[in-house]
């Protein structure tokens, strides 16, 4: 890194001050444009009394003004290059804010205690790199009680499947579990050309409005995410076989539970609504067929 701060301050000057570019493997891919900073940061709609975790801040172009508004900041960032470029940026171009840098992966921090420190959930924000959104989303939704609401950006087809509709075109285990926490929004469609280096697809910016009370609730939310690894496992095959393969059963012991809660054992685990998977936890989940016996099925 140069001596010499960067005049100006774009996101090109202090990645070139620190001599810094991007990691393929790490899906890296920095955003430039100012004006687009601006509408992403209008629609994001942080407010003055929020507690902001960002996840991945970069070279820190959408961190800064987020703690210019907001009343606490925390970003973390597990590549050590840009946590000391951010570091430094940040005493140089905002010195005193509330804004805490955290040299670590996203899915090693809990942040049921920064939550407890800001005094309040946190606004969940974040433009997460395709190869560990899977894991990134599972584990806020794991820590959802910790977050007042999230923004988060994504490639547009897995977006497309994260606010797909459970049971409609692009179900996945993931539309599934997301659905049962939260209302998945989109708030705007991001073009590859606002970025350095360009990502190949569009990206889209969503927002996960948590659900205070899930849907259907269920006595340990625990087995829905049990019974999507028995729906989703084996996708070709139609949901009697991944029952009865799962629980140990005979096809006609699948097939018999499965009727009596109302399901076709011929249809394929995508094609389930959400009340469906959630009664199909519920009885995996309580030990058939006495569940099925006591509740008159």
């Amino acid at each position: 890194m140069s001596d010499a701060q960067p005049a100006g301050g774009s996101e090109r000057a202090w990645l070139r001050h620190a001599g810094i570019r991007p990691k393929k493997r790490l899906g890296q891919n920095f955003l430039i444009n100012p004006n687009f900073r601006d509408r992403l940061i209008a629609a994001i709609g942080v407010a003055e009394d929020d507690a902001v975790l960002e996840i991945g801040p970069g070279s820190g172009s959408l961190t800064l003004p987020l703690a210019r508004i907001a009343k606490r900041v925390w970003a973390v960032e597990r590549d050590k290059r840009l946590y000391d470029l951010l570091s430094e940026r940040s005493e140089a171009e905002l010195p005193g804010a509330a804004l805490t840098m955290i040299h670590e992966d996203i899915l090693a921090v809990d942040p049921g205690v920064l939550a407890r420190e800001a005094g309040r959930p946190l606004l969940l924000v974040g433009n997460l790199p395709y190869a560990v959104t899977s894991p990134i989303l599972l584990w806020m939704l794991k820590h959802r009680d910790s977050f007042a609401g999230a923004v988060i950006m994504v490639q547009k087809e897995y977006g497309d499947r994260l606010r797909a509709t459970p049971g409609g075109p692009g179900s996945s285990s993931l539309t599934v579990w997301a659905a049962y926490h939260a209302r998945v929004t989109q708030e705007m469609r991001v073009p590859p050309t606002v970025f350095w280096p360009p990502p190949d697809v569009d990206s889209l910016l969503l927002r996960l409005h948590f659900h205070e009370q899930p849907p259907y609730p269920l006595s340990d939310p625990g087995w829905l995410e049990q019974s999507l690894r028995i729906s989703f496992g084996k996708r070709r095959k139609q949901l009697g076989g991944c029952v009865a393969d799962a629980l140990d059963l005979s096809r006609n012991e699948a097939v018999e539970l499965l009727q009596k809660l109302s399901i076709d054992p011929a249809r394929r685990g995508e094609t389930l609504t959400l009340e469906e998977h959630c009664r199909l936890a519920e009885a995996i989940g309580r030990g058939w067929p006495g569940h099925l016996a006591r509740h008159g099925r």
